[in-house]
């Protein structure tokens, strides 16, 4: 198989409650609100999509199209494309498997491109378009987060869908490694994409009242329309919708941003493959 020999960097799954995010409004179970958890083969990927699909109240998230009994909605996603060995043909198979959300570099780069973590910046390589494209066309969600910025502005540039950066913060605010800059947000954001916003893990004493404000600077930057959460402490998200409304939010723009953003994206681009 060709999976042998092939390590899944990570496989991120995001749960979120009471169908999709944004229509509910808030996670039921906001602790798990992103789950990461590791497989190191096919088998373990597999069995885990059936332990998905065989639980009464969990979906996976292979089309927007969600039951109405669904309580939770799993999305499965890869934080690095270094299981490909370079050959995008193998995005098919794992699209087939149920991933939907890749992205191509993660902190340090790879045969796609740099990394945000690196020193040098030489952006996207010759593979990294043809990856990219090959995204774009199995109707895969191509996930920024974690390149470098040239690499992001070109994928930016190149791609023929919407963009993540599933989990990010911007850089005039945190002095942290892999913060973006406005160039990267304005780029995703021209993408119709979404710049998802989150707490520093390098910055353990950030509290709600910092995150917020990171999320309404980010909004005054790109608009609420480009703009929904990252990797966030689950104190925060426990009613941030009243908690939005409250410090003058609209309904619209709240519920966008807690994720109603993220499932148009989702729809415009899991149709494409």
């Amino acid at each position: 198989m060709w999976w042998e020999g092939r390590m899944v960097p990570r496989a991120a799954v995001l749960l979120w409650a009471d169908g999709l995010p944004g229509e509910a409004g808030q996670p039921a179970y906001p602790e798990l609100a992103r789950l990461t958890v590791t497989v190191t083969s096919r088998a373990e990927l597999e069995l885990l999509l059936l332990r998905v699909r065989a639980a009464e109240h969990l979906h996976l998230l292979e089309v927007v199209e969600v039951p109405a009994h669904v309580r939770t909605v799993v999305v499965l996603g890869l934080a690095d494309a270094g299981v490909l060995d370079g050959d995008v043909t193998l995005l098919a198979e794992l699209h087939r498997l149920g991933v939907r959300v890749l992205a191509p570099i993660h902190g340090h780069g790879n045969a796609a491109g740099s990394g945000a973590l690196d020193r040098v910046d030489a952006g996207l390589t010759e593979h990294g378009q043809v990856l990219l494209a090959e995204l774009n066309a199995v109707g895969m969600v191509v996930d920024a987060a974690g390149a470098s910025e040239r690499a992001t502005v070109q994928m930016c540039e190149l791609t023929r869908a919407p963009l993540l950066i599933s989990h990010c913060v911007l850089d005039a605010d945190c002095a942290v490694p892999g913060a973006i800059t406005v160039g990267q947000a304005r780029a995703c954001a021209a993408t119709g994409g979404v710049i998802g916003i989150g707490t520093p893990a390098t910055a353990a004493t950030v509290g709600a009242e910092d995150f917020l404000a990171l999320l309404e600077r980010a909004v005054a930057l790109v608009g609420a329309e480009h703009v929904g959460l990252g990797a966030v402490a689950p104190e925060v998200l426990r009613g941030l919708d009243g908690t939005l409304r409250a410090r003058g939010w609209s309904a619209s723009d709240a519920a966008a941003v807690i994720g109603g953003n993220a499932v148009r994206v989702a729809r415009q681009v899991l149709g494409r493959g």
